[in-house]
C-alpha cells in the first residue's frame, strides 16, 4: 500500500491534461447546448439541471457511462468556478492522494472537481445534488479565510 504524505503540492496541467479538459467542456456544452459566450450562472444551472435529471431517474444513463458523463460536466463545472472566480486548473497532491482540481492562486482552498461531480450524479433522493450550492459558496467565499498553501479540500 503506498505510503501517504503529508506534503501538499500541486503542478500545472500537462498538455494532454489540459487537452483533455477542453474536450470534456466542449462536450459538456455541446450535450447541455450552451454557447461558449454563456455565463458561468447560466453553465452551473445547467449542469445542476443535468445531474438533476440524472439522480431522479428522469434520464436513463448506464453505469459505465455516468463517469464519463461526470468528468465533461466537471470540466466545465471547473472552468466555470476558474472563469468566474480566477481559480486555476492544477494536478494536487493533498494527503498523498493525487487529483485534478481547481484552487485559487494562494491554494487555500482546493476542489477535486472531477471527484465532486462523480459523487454529485450517483446520489439519490433524499441526498441532494450540491454542485450549484458549492459554486455559489465559492463566489461568495463562504469558507473563510485559510493560510496559503493549505489545499483544504471543498467539496
Amino acid at each position: 500500500m503506498p505510503k501517504k504524505t503529508s506534503k501538499n503540492s500541486d503542478r500545472p496541467l500537462q498538455a494532454d491534461e489540459a487537452d483533455e479538459i477542453r474536450a470534456c467542456i466542449g462536450r459538456a456544452c455541446a450535450h447541455l447546448k450552451l454557447k461558449p459566450s454563456a455565463s458561468a450562472m447560466r453553465a452551473q444551472e445547467a449542469i445542476r439541471d443535468a445531474i438533476d435529471a440524472v439522480t431522479l431517474g428522469k434520464k436513463k444513463l448506464p453505469k459505465q457511462a455516468r463517469e464519463g458523463f461526470a468528468f465533461d460536466l466537471g470540466g466545465l463545472w471547473g472552468q466555470t468556478v476558474c472563469d468566474a472566480l480566477g481559480w486555476q486548473w492544477c494536478v494536487a497532491t493533498v494527503d498523498g492522494d493525487e487529483f485534478i482540481g481547481v484552487a485559487p492562486k494562494s491554494r487555500s482552498h482546493i476542489v477535486p472537481v472531477l471527484n465532486f461531480i462523480c459523487t454529485q450524479i450517483e446520489k439519490r433522493p433524499p441526498e441532494e445534488n450540491t454542485s450549484l450550492l458549492l459554486f455559489n459558496m465559492l463566489k461568495e467565499g463562504s469558507f473563510g479565510k485559510a493560510k496559503a498553501g493549505s489545499y483544504i479540500p471543498i467539496g
